[in-house]
């Protein structure tokens, strides 16, 4: 064996990277702009106070979260009581959630992108947002 190089089970690990990461993902994105308004419930002492909820729109929802861009910072670890409104079944849902990672928006320097992931919430609205999740990445009927 070269020296350095994994050998055995380790050899079949992938390691870090692109790769490794898509890997991770437990649920399927897909790319949906929907209207949330987000509070902050208590995060690192980095975060400030927000005096009520701040506004945006998802670049891209899952069953288990979504990502958004916004204007505040928001530091992993952040929890977050989070408003979702669907357009079918015209609703506004309830999930509380975590801020997972944070970075420069790429389009705007002085934006953040977001990503959550959604940690509890009331049944009925779990359900709402699972089964709106899965239509939303169903495959469309008329594609071969």
């Amino acid at each position: 064996a070269v020296r350095g190089e994994p050998t055995g089970k380790q050899a079949m690990i992938p390691r870090r990277g692109l790769e490794a990461s898509s890997e991770r993902r437990a649920c399927r994105r897909v790319a949906e702009d929907l209207g949330i308004a987000i509070s902050v419930l208590a995060g690192p002492e980095t975060a400030p106070a927000a005096a009520g909820p701040a506004f945006h729109l998802t670049s891209d929802i899952s069953e288990g979260g979504l990502r958004f861009s916004a204007d505040q910072a928001l530091e992993p670890g952040t929890r977050l009581r989070v408003y979702v409104a669907l357009r079918q079944p015209l609703t506004t849902l309830t999930q509380f959630a975590q801020v997972r990672w944070a970075r420069a928006a790429a389009a705007d320097p002085a934006a953040r992108e977001v990503g959550i992931e959604f940690t509890d919430g009331p049944d009925r609205d779990r359900q709402i947002w699972s089964a709106y999740v899965r239509q939303a990445t169903a495959p469309d009927a008329s594609s071969p």
